[in-house]
């Protein structure tokens, strides 16, 4: 399915018990099969791209970029950044979906980070938010905004245990009253 004019993004973050994203500009966690689900998801069967801000961007480790398989968009407003190429940037997530638009995608995921999620959680187009939410307090200082009321949980996963840590797969679809 190809994005239409209203093209529908989805969010996707993995979060501590308080919501912490990240500690320090990187994840205090390291759970092998959350990173699978990722990958699964944001590359699923098709054309996806990902949109990330510049400093997520900066902390992916240097041999994951830019992340296979997806159209890796980066949001920033400095214009001096060195991308690889096939790595877009453009200023704004508006700009970037705008522009995603006329590109044969089939799905936009938002992968953070925290500033990004400010303004994706509440943009008219965010249909879908899956959520790895791990059962502990990581001490983050960077956090997931609170999803707004008009997000419905419509799936949670079975507890999964790995390295010592607890954690469930939840997806989150906004209500159709838009």
């Amino acid at each position: 399915m190809a994005i239409t004019d209203n093209m529908d993004f989805s969010i996707i973050a993995a979060v501590d018990d308080k919501g912490g994203l990240a500690k320090n500009g990187q994840m205090p966690w390291q759970l092998p099969s959350e990173l699978k689900y990722f990958k699964a998801i944001t590359i699923g069967t098709g054309h996806n791209a990902i949109i990330m801000g510049r400093k997520t961007w900066q902390a992916l480790p240097e041999k994951n970029k830019p992340l296979k398989n997806r159209l890796n968009v980066i949001l920033s407003r400095q214009d001096n950044l060195s991308l690889p190429k096939r790595v877009i940037q453009f200023s704004s997530l508006d700009q970037a979906l705008n522009t995603l638009k006329q590109k044969n995608l089939d799905r936009i995921f938002v992968i953070g980070g925290g500033e990004v999620f400010k303004e994706a959680v509440n943009h008219k187009s965010c249909s879908n938010i899956y959520l790895t939410k791990i059962s502990q307090n990581f001490n983050c200082d960077i956090f997931m905004p609170k999803i707004d009321k008009n997000f419905k949980l419509e799936k949670q996963s079975q507890l999964v245990e790995e390295s010592g840590l607890s954690y469930c797969f939840l997806t989150f679809t906004r209500s159709k009253s838009r």
